[in-house]
């Protein structure tokens, strides 16, 4: 009965290491998670999706309707948390959620949606300008690469002096040999 007694406290002790281990390897993580639902980044990112796949007229109903069903604030959750995962570890975590809890942090969570869509809009709007006017260089047979570069002054060119060529002998004749 000694021997039942003892394995079974081994193994109580033994589940009781495991849940205290597993627990604090989620802790991490679940902190992680709570700063993506604070911070709004899954919420913003589902709507985000949601928004796109209504807009585009090309896809069929059915379609839309099942891709909108799996663009979930959870699913984003899911997603993101490796990602935060790999790049902080849990006193990181900790910062975030408290700044996420902060009156900025709060303002940022609040604006973040907007501030995405001006972002995608300004960034479309640069890439549709820029790709116009590199078209429209490459159409004159402008080879500029960079116009937003600095341009690099011209020198005028150094006439370089000129080499003198050497004076060459003439051909040996067949008596010379």
């Amino acid at each position: 009965m000694n021997r039942l007694a003892g394995a079974a406290a081994l193994v109580a002790v033994g589940f009781f290491l495991g849940q205290a281990r597993s627990q604090d390897g989620d802790s991490k993580d679940e902190k992680l998670r709570l700063m993506i639902k604070v911070s709004g980044e899954a919420r913003d990112a589902a709507k985000i999706c949601r928004e796109q796949i209504e807009a585009n007229k090309t896809l069929a109903p059915e379609f839309k309707k099942r891709f909108a069903a799996a663009s979930s604030e959870k699913a984003f959750e899911d997603l993101f948390l490796p990602i935060y995962s790999k790049y902080f570890d849990e006193d990181d975590a900790d910062a975030l959620v408290a700044f996420y809890r902060s009156p900025t942090g709060k303002k940022l969570a609040k604006k973040r949606y907007q501030i995405q869509k001006d972002a995608m809009e300004a960034g479309r709007e640069w890439g549709f300008k820029t790709g116009m006017k590199i078209q429209q260089d490459l159409q004159k047979g402008d080879d500029d690469d960079d116009d937003d570069a600095p341009k690099k002054k011209e020198e005028p060119k150094k006439e370089e002096p000129k080499k003198e060529e050497p004076k060459k002998k003439p051909a040996p004749k067949d008596e010379d040999f």
